[in-house]
């Protein structure tokens, strides 16, 4: 797991060769597990399956549009984040926000969405369908089609909800995790650099966004070309056919005339582009958002390559390093909260990993001076008790307990078609995950241990 330059994994987008297959193995892997893959004429993609039951009808829509954070211009960042919550404040079938909340209670169904850095994503909830026309999964489906293709993104609403944004920011502000978080990936990606981009913006960014910023980048993002939508329903499969077949016709219809693009992830060479901190760099930085409050923490810029032995490994070494570093801070008396955050970005592979925890600023010199040690004190316990043997029972066992979720088969579905242009199958990400030992697990948290990284101490000091 040693440090590469990007030049040398420009081309770390590319799947491993296993997980590479042919059209007419990806068409008999959906069809030996009852999932309905389709291409619309208007380049929608659609995806459902359903899972035999004898309850009720039980059905969810997930509608994935490929624009996020990453794609929102300088200056305006937060832009795809807004656009997401203008959907909500009114459209042509429910002009106002306290019409669409009436109108989901009524009919049975719930709306939420989500904002990332590649993608936003629309989920529809159903407890019921095709029981009457005003309630239930198709009731919603109406509705979301409306907000999607006819929101009214008025003036007063858009004031509005950029002050329950500016409170978002404002919260965050005083997070010093959020803080330090944004000086760390400010070190540690250029300024263009997609990682950059902060999802919900700054209130300068969001306070430049305009109701025609958020009008062009839905009718550019929110396009059939640009979508991917899956139905998920738990019932008879007879109901399930007749719920896809009226929500294509009612996607068509709502969609009709809207033209598109898909949108791109940014390429490999730009997403292995990053800069390691150097050891024993020190970056400190004086706020007062939390009186007497000060975080300290390590970080570390790294290449975990996704679908191979070592990228999951890695995983499981954070997974124990989560629950084994707890120890290690309270045994010396700083507290019982400590921070393991990793982020790993797509294709590429590079990720951001954070050690540490916010104390009290009596003690905090002293944290910075111990730090190092404790981790690796946190590290060799893990590795002499027994539990990376213990983690990678633990996964064999889980696999040979319980099938492989419908969701998931879903998800990593959509992620290949997402980012490589061919489904994933759950079954190559398991036999990977099923290919680790023990002794790859401690090579990783040895690497964790040894890695190059910075000292962050960020507040009231």
């Amino acid at each position: 797991m040693s440090k590469q330059p990007a030049s040398e994994v420009s081309l770390q987008n590319l799947l491993p060769t296993s997980f590479v297959v042919t059209k007419k193995r990806q068409e008999s892997y959906l069809a030996r597990h009852g999932i309905m893959l389709t291409a619309l004429p208007d380049g929608s993609v659609f995806v459902s399956v359903n899972r035999p039951s004898d309850d009720l009808q039980n059905t969810r829509m997930k509608v994935f549009f490929r624009v996020g954070a990453s794609n929102d211009p300088l200056g305006k960042e937060g832009l795809s984040h807004l656009a997401e919550h203008m959907v909500f404040l009114g459209c042509g079938l429910t002009p106002t926000i306290q019409d669409h909340t009436m109108r989901t209670k009524m009919g049975g169904y719930y709306i939420n969405a989500m904002t990332s850095l590649w993608d936003i994503d629309f989920t529809l909830t159903a407890s019921s369908g095709l029981v009457a026309p005003d309630f239930g999964f198709l009731y919603g489906v109406e509705h979301l089609g409306s907000m999607l293709t006819k929101p009214l993104l008025r003036e007063e609403a858009l004031k509005k909800e950029k002050r329950v944004v500016f409170d978002e920011i404002g919260r965050l502000n005083c997070s010093l995790e959020f803080l330090t978080l944004i000086e760390i990936f400010s070190l540690a990606f250029s300024k263009n650099h997609p990682c950059r981009k902060v999802t919900i913006g700054t209130g300068e960014s969001v306070r430049a966004i305009k109701s025609s910023d958020i009008r062009r980048h839905i009718s550019e993002f929110f396009t059939p070309p640009n979508s991917f939508v899956s139905i998920f329903s738990e019932g008879n499969l007879r109901r399930h056919d007749r719920l896809v077949k009226a929500t294509k016709n009612a996607w068509t219809e709502n969609f009709k005339g809207k033209l598109g693009k898909p949108n791109s992830l940014p390429s490999a060479e730009v997403l292995s582009t990053y800069r390691p901190f150097l050891i024993n760099k020190v970056f400190e930085e004086s706020t007062k958002v939390r009186e007497s409050r000060v975080l300290v923490c390590l970080a570390t810029t790294e290449i975990f390559p996704f679908f191979t032995r070592e990228g999951d490994a890695f995983g499981r070494a954070l997974s124990l390093l989560r629950a084994e570093i707890f120890h290690a801070f309270r045994g010396r008396g700083y507290g019982y909260a400590p921070l393991v955050i990793e982020e790993t970005f797509p294709l590429a592979g590079v990720g951001v990993l954070v050690v540490g925890m916010e104390v009290d600023r009596s003690v905090h010199k002293e944290l910075a001076k111990e730090i190092r040690q404790i981790l690796k004190i946190g590290i060799q316990r893990i590795i002499e008790t027994g539990l990376c043997e213990q983690a990678v029972r633990s996964k064999r066992l889980s696999y040979m307990d319980s099938p492989i979720p419908l969701e998931t088969r879903l998800e990593d579905l959509r992620l290949g078609l997402r980012n490589y242009g061919q489904i994933i199958r759950s079954e190559d990400v398991r036999d990977v995950s099923l290919s680790v030992k023990a002794r790859d697990v401690k090579k990783a948290l040895e690497f964790i241990a040894d890695s190059p990284n910075g000292l962050f101490i960020t507040g009231d000091f």
